[in-house]
């Protein structure tokens, strides 16, 4: 499975061009967002699959309809200069997250914390920190950078930008 993002040009509504693959190619994103439309080709999907995708994409550049539909300014104007990088070793299993006391903490003062639920910027949607891990200072300082520019991340709650952690003093006499 292979999951691609692609970033629209400035001026296309990323909801409108869903719109437009679906009516014009029968095409189904996994996600479309203003600025951004995300899909996925798997290993049912063939040659031709491929090609009606290439040959929308292509529509997408010449077709008026789509052009002008949306200002620069909307959307997610994030460029991620160092990506969180390797494999990283859960501090705690998933059972043990699901099972151990959260509390909820914002994410400027989550570093060094184990995750309690995956943290995801959008695009592309991928969890950068998954249940379990502990939460970097690199990542928090991303995830917010990339919240200031527009960016949608799964995984914080409300205006103060909350994220639910393993509970540090209730776990200290367990472990995780």
């Amino acid at each position: 499975m292979t999951r691609f993002c692609l970033l629209l040009p400035d001026d296309v509504d990323g909801l409108l061009f869903d719109s437009f693959l679906i009516e014009q190619y029968g095409v189904y994103m996994e996600l479309a967002a203003k600025a951004h439309s995300t899909g996925i080709v798997t290993g049912a999907n063939d040659a031709t699959h491929v090609a009606v995708l290439v040959e929308a994409f292509q529509a997408l550049v010449a077709d008026p309809r789509l052009r002008g539909t949306r200002s620069a300014s909307d959307g997610c104007n994030f460029q991620l200069q160092e990506a969180p990088s390797g494999f990283h070793v859960a501090d705690c299993s998933l059972r043990a997250v699901l099972y151990r006391r959260r509390q909820w903490r914002p994410l400027q003062n989550a570093a060094g914390a184990i995750a309690a639920a995956a943290l995801s910027p959008y695009p592309p949607g991928i969890p950068w920190v998954a249940p379990g891990e502990r939460i970097s200072s690199m990542v928090v300082a991303s995830l917010l950078e990339a919240y200031r520019a527009g960016c949608a991340i799964s995984g914080l709650h409300g205006a103060e930008l909350l994220v639910a952690v393993v509970d540090d003093e209730a776990n200290a006499v367990r472990g995780c």
